[in-house]
C-alpha cells in the first residue's frame, strides 16, 4: 500500500460559508422544504407562505401548555378560553337561502360542548372524528347546552411535548398546525450549520 502523501504546506482549509441572510432564504422556494410537495406548496402559498423567510417569520399565535391547559369543566359561560378536545362528531345541516351551518360535538375527559359554524361549509371536511384539535372561542349556553359559535379551530394533530405552538393559517387551505412546526423545525436544522444572520445592524443591537 502506497504511504499517503504529505499534505502540501501552505494549504488552508476550505473557508466556511457566510451566515444566511433574510435575502438568502427569501429566495429559497418553500418548496424546498421537506415534506412540502406541490399540493401543499400551493396550500401554502394560499396561506401566503412562499419561500423559507415567509415560513420562519409566520409565529406561532399562541402556545398551549399540555401540563396546564384547560378543560372543558373549566369553561366559564361568557369567558374567552382555548381548551384541546377531541372530535367526536361532525354534521352540516343545510339552511335557506343557500346558507349552511356545520356542528360538531368536542370533549376531553372531563366533559363535552358544541360547536356551530355559519357558512364554512369547508368545516365538514376540515373536522374529523379523533382528531384532536385547539379551540378558542366564548362559550355560552344554547337550549341548556355550553357551544361556541364560529371558534377560531387549529388542527393540532400527533404533534406531543410540553408546549405546543399554534400557528395562524388559512384554514381553508388546510394547512395544519403540526405540518408547519415540523417545517420550521427542518427549516432550521438545515440552516444550522450557517446559522442565520441578525438582520439589526450591530450598531443598534448594542443600543438595545
Amino acid at each position: 500500500m502506497a504511504e499517503p502523501k504529505p499534505a502540501s504546506r501552505g494549504a488552508e482549509p476550505p473557508a466556511a460559508e457566510p451566515p444566511l441572510t433574510y435575502r438568502d432564504l427569501a429566495a429559497i422556494d418553500i418548496a424546498k422544504i421537506k415534506g412540502v410537495g406541490e399540493k401543499r406548496r400551493e396550500a401554502l402559498r394560499e396561506a401566503g407562505i412562499a419561500s423559507v423567510l415567509d415560513l420562519l417569520t409566520t409565529y406561532p399565535r399562541r402556545y398551549v401548555d399540555r401540563t396546564n391547559e384547560a378543560h372543558v369543566e373549566n369553561l366559564v359561560e361568557g369567558v374567552e378560553a382555548v381548551v384541546l378536545v377531541k372530535v367526536r362528531n361532525v354534521r352540516r345541516v343545510p339552511l335557506r337561502n343557500r346558507r349552511s351551518m356545520v356542528t360538531a360535538m368536542v370533549g376531553d375527559a372531563t366533559g363535552s360542548f358544541g360547536l356551530t359554524f355559519f357558512n364554512q361549509p369547508w368545516r365538514e371536511r376540515q373536522l374529523k372524528t379523533d382528531q384532536e384539535i385547539a379551540v378558542f372561542g366564548k362559550p355560552e349556553r344554547f337550549r341548556g347546552k355550553l357551544q361556541m359559535t364560529n371558534p377560531l379551530v387549529d388542527i393540532v394533530g400527533n404533534r406531543t411535548g410540553r408546549i405546543v405552538p399554534i400557528y395562524p393559517q388559512s384554514e381553508k387551505s388546510n394547512v395544519t398546525t403540526w405540518e408547519l412546526t415540523g417545517w420550521v423545525e427542518n427549516a432550521l436544522e438545515r440552516a444550522a450549520p450557517r446559522t442565520i444572520s441578525d438582520p439589526l445592524p450591530a450598531a443598534q443591537r448594542e443600543r438595545l
